[in-house]
């Protein structure tokens, strides 16, 4: 289960993990022909897509999932993506840097 929450996460948000008590839901285990656990039924549209049964691994899982959820771009995580015009500080007295990357100092004059 910690595998499946990891690779849900990161999907960022396109890919939902839901959790069934088998236990409780009884209906649901015979309607899916749910004979082991854990089983994996991949839902698009509502309709069930694809799925497997039993423990897999990390890359297998990732596979099975491949053609059916697009894996979001990465986040940039770089330190001097720095952005391309500046934005004033609004309500500024002070001329400050526009970002902590910025070296232009601008001065904003609050509306009234």
């Amino acid at each position: 289960m910690p595998m499946l929450q990891q690779i849900a996460e990161s999907y960022q948000g396109e890919l939902l993990l839901a959790k069934v008590d088998c236990d409780a839901e009884q209906d649901i285990v015979a309607r899916f022909g749910i004979r082991s656990l854990p089983t994996v039924v991949l839902f698009k549209d509502g309709q069930p897509v694809d799925g497997f049964a039993g423990a897999q691994p990390e890359s297998a899982v990732r596979k099975m999932l491949e053609p059916h959820v697009q894996m979001p771009p990465p986040v940039a995580a770089d330190p001097w993506n720095r952005p391309r015009r500046c934005s004033p500080r609004v309500g500024s007295a002070m001329p400050k840097p526009c970002s902590r990357y910025c070296s232009v100092k601008t001065t904003v004059t609050p509306r009234r």
